[in-house]
């Protein structure tokens, strides 16, 4: 029928060009009139296809899932290095050459009683000998000044004495007319000069003091006896810590002060029956963690899929920065590791620290979650039609739990307004383009061949 319509479209269409030639006068209403008439059969021609050899839209095809129950966490990744949870290195501020070495990498030492190494002390006992004599020599000044001020003192106070006797026996005869006044000015000039010569001894506690400056030598030569005996004291080397020498960088006939390649550490001492993870976490993301969090902790060494558990211990009260000069503030973080996990000091490993989980909760992928553009949540559901490839969509507002770097924890209330006697599908990318009531093929995708398998799949047929 489609076909004999067009035909009879292309016959009329003969029929008036010729009308037109014959018919000059009337060319404009002639065009007008042939234009409606073409265009009302077009349409009835596409009427009539559309009900004859027509077919229903094509289901729109999308990607999805069934909602299902499982485990969920929100976890910090975090690499650390491995080391002992009390560690210490020893170095030397004394210059002097190291003539013995008593112990190697991996052996156990005791606290205060493994002697570690010695340090040559011949230099050291004669500069302390030295400052001993000086020590003495700053007392004997102080003693020998006090003396000799004592009898310049002694001298003085007889001189002040006779004076004063002087001036008050000239005061009286003046008073009683036997003596001129100028004896008495005389005698209070004598005085005067007395007492200025009283004036410039200092005492304290009734007892003369020769000043200051003898009692700062006298300190500043004790400090120097002192330091140079615990000096002496520290010529021998004493684990100050038990636990295993990690790192022998001291060598004999080196001085103990001596640093090599700028580092100073004679030897490294760490407890490692206790170890522990020491992370630097940003600025940004200390604010999750907290004492006592389970940490799952992986490493090369334990290969692929092998992981030991740890615990937050200790979260440092401020920050530093960064090495490399990035500018960015870390909070270092101690996450103790439970014994026998077979990790080593020195070595990296990975922490996840665990801030939150949750078992037996729906959780779908984070791309399922979409906004209705007022900060909503939404997902869109697929209501099946029963005939097991296609369903109708469904848009809920949802709300959210945790938040893991996949999935996405959805709270059982949000499910309020579906039938959960029956397993729920829903669109695992949420499409803002597919309105409410789209048909939609969910298992054309799901039946794609795999592109590296090169299986073949049936094509999907219209509904």
């Amino acid at each position: 029928m489609g076909k004999n319509v067009e035909s009879e479209v292309e016959k009329i269409m003969s029929e008036n060009n010729n009308a037109g030639t014959a018919k000059k006068r009337k060319k404009g209403l002639g065009k007008l009139k042939i234009f409606f008439i073409i265009l009302g059969l077009i349409i009835v021609i596409f009427i009539v296809k559309g009900l004859l050899g027509g077919k229903k839209a094509a289901a729109v095809p999308v990607e999805s899932s069934v909602l299902e129950k499982g485990h969920i966490e929100d976890a910090l990744n975090v690499t650390g290095p491995v080391e002992g949870t009390d560690s210490v290195t020893i170095t030397s501020g004394i210059h002097g050459k190291i003539t013995e070495i008593n112990v190697k990498e991996g052996d156990e030492v005791v606290a205060g009683e493994t002697i570690l190494a010695k340090i040559d002390t011949q230099e050291l006992q004669s500069r302390l000998e030295t400052a001993r004599g000086n020590y003495e020599l700053a007392i004997a000044n102080k003693d020998e000044k006090i003396k000799n001020d004592q009898s310049s003192y002694n001298k003085a106070a007889q001189a002040l004495n006779a004076a004063q006797n002087e001036y008050n026996r000239k005061a009286e005869l003046v008073a009683a007319g036997a003596s001129p006044q100028s004896e008495l000015d005389s005698a209070a000039n004598a005085l005067n000069s007395a007492r200025a010569d009283m004036a410039q001894y200092r005492t304290k506690d009734g007892k003369l003091d020769p000043g200051e400056s003898y009692d700062i030598q006298i300190s500043n030569a004790k400090l120097e006896v002192e330091r140079l005996e615990k000096q002496l004291e520290d010529a021998t080397l004493i684990a100050p810590i038990s636990g295993t020498v990690t790192r022998v960088f001291a060598k004999v006939g080196r001085f103990a002060d001596q640093a090599v390649d700028n580092n100073p550490t004679l030897i490294t001492i760490e407890k490692l029956d206790k170890l522990q993870l020491r992370l630097s976490v940003s600025e940004y993301s200390i604010g999750k963690v907290k004492l006592g969090q389970k940490v799952d902790i992986s490493a090369d060494m334990l290969g692929s899929e092998n992981t030991v558990q740890g615990t937050v211990e200790k979260i440092s009260p401020s920050g530093e920065e960064r090495q490399g000069n990035s500018g960015e503030r870390v909070i270092p973080v101690n996450v103790g590791i439970a014994d026998g996990s077979g990790l080593i000091s020195g070595i990296n490993a990975k922490a996840k620290i665990v801030i939150q989980e949750k078992d037996d909760v729906y959780t779908v992928p984070i791309g399922a979650i979409g906004d209705d553009g007022n900060g909503q949540s939404m997902m869109q559901f697929i209501e099946e039609t029963g005939d097991g490839k296609t369903g109708v969509i469904k848009a809920v507002p949802v709300e959210t739990g945790i938040e893991g770097e996949l999935n996405v924890e959805l709270l059982e209330d949000s499910l309020k307004s579906l039938d959960t006697s029956k397993p729920l599908r829903y669109m695992s990318k949420y499409d803002p383009l597919i309105a409410d009531g789209t048909m939609v093929d969910y298992m054309m995708l799901t039946m794609m061949p795999d592109a590296q398998s090169g299986a073949q799949s049936a094509p999907a047929q219209s509904q």
